[in-house]
């Protein structure tokens, strides 16, 4: 199924203290605004709950990486083929430089079923500094949020009930 257009982290309001739940709530109502884009995946880096960096693809230009930040917006281009592992390894640089606390990934995917999912991960800075395992992209985490969905007449329908996972891999 081609999409025509992306949400971007610019996209969700996030108000006050950014929780992992409170990224998955403001996810899933951008979803339900605008049910046929697709979510950029996006990792925002915070420090006391408040996003000091946020990295993800960019829009216009598939093969190039945003780093958001106070003083402005950077981009990695880079010829890369594997967007996730990009994705991690410039936010590992980022938390480095930034110093933050918590580390948030966000996105969408599409299951083998064929069923969407969106989620939203978190760590502690420390964890996500961590090796990932062998053939993972991120390293584990049971903070972890799932919702599965399809599209029905351009509308989204939830298949069921927001649930935590101790494990979800890409």
């Amino acid at each position: 199924m081609a999409k025509t257009s992306t949400i971007s982290a610019s996209d969700i309001q996030l108000d006050g203290d950014v929780t992992l739940w409170g990224v998955m709530r403001a996810t899933l109502r951008v979803k339900e605004a605008r049910p046929d884009s697709s979510i950029l995946p996006t990792i925002l880096i915070l420090k006391s709950q408040q996003i000091v960096a946020q990295v993800h693809q960019s829009r216009e230009e598939p093969r190039t990486l945003l780093v958001r930040t106070a003083i402005g917006i950077r981009k990695i281009n880079l010829n890369w083929y594997d967007v996730l592992l990009m994705l991690y390894r410039t936010s590992i640089l980022t938390l480095q430089k930034m110093e933050g606390s918590t580390v948030i990934f966000f996105g969408e995917r599409t299951e083998d079923a064929g069923n969407m999912v969106l989620y939203a991960k978190k760590w502690t800075a420390r964890q996500f500094l961590q090796q990932p395992p062998r053939g993972a992209h991120f390293p584990e985490t049971n903070d972890c949020i799932c919702q599965p969905f399809c599209l029905d007449n351009e509308k989204v329908h939830w298949i069921s009930e927001v649930n935590t996972a101790l494990q979800f891999s890409f």
